[in-house]
């Protein structure tokens, strides 16, 4: 059960996992491209700031490039799903200010809600990285069917953290 997936778009500002932290307030363009089989994934994440002259020549936080990896497992009552992602931020050409961050998200599907506990691990990997530290956002979501294709997704969460990005 071999899947492919491409996404791309532009968003007029980017608001970060987790919390909605506004990570960059300019116009980007994102691209995912992943393949996943059976409960495994892998794939690659890359935006671009618009207002720059793009990924070949990074400037701000608008030019970054993930790599990520992860498992996705459902059980009667729960479901998981753990990944590590490598985030190389800004200035591709150095290491110093990127993250390796692990993610786990914890789902509790209902008929009514689905009540989750997202959980993250921010980790430095040079001198010029972001501090490391623990997210926890518990929340509860609830999606929609609008039309066959098309679906709203509501999510309500709050966002705990120990130090890292504020």
């Amino acid at each position: 059960n071999l899947k492919f997936n491409f996404n791309t778009g532009i968003v007029s500002q980017w608001l970060g996992e987790p919390g909605g932290i506004v990570v960059y307030n300019r116009p980007a363009w994102r691209n995912e491209v992943s393949i996943s089989y059976g409960k495994y994934y892998g794939g690659v994440w890359v935006s671009v700031g618009l207002n720059d002259k793009g990924i070949r020549h990074p400037e701000d936080f608008g030019d970054e490039v993930d790599f990520f990896v992860g498992i996705h497992q459902s059980l009667k009552f729960l479901e998981i799903d753990l990944s590590a992602k490598y985030f190389a931020l800004n200035d591709l050409r150095n290491s110093g200010d990127d993250a390796l961050v692990f993610d786990g998200q914890f789902d509790f599907p209902s008929k009514l809600v689905t009540p989750y506990l997202a959980v993250r691990y921010w980790g430095e990997v040079g001198d010029k990285s972001l501090e490391r530290g623990w997210f926890f956002r518990p929340g509860i979501k609830r999606s929609f069917s609008v039309l066959k294709k098309a679906s709203l997704n509501l999510d309500t969460s709050l966002t705990f953290s120990d130090g890292p990005i504020g």
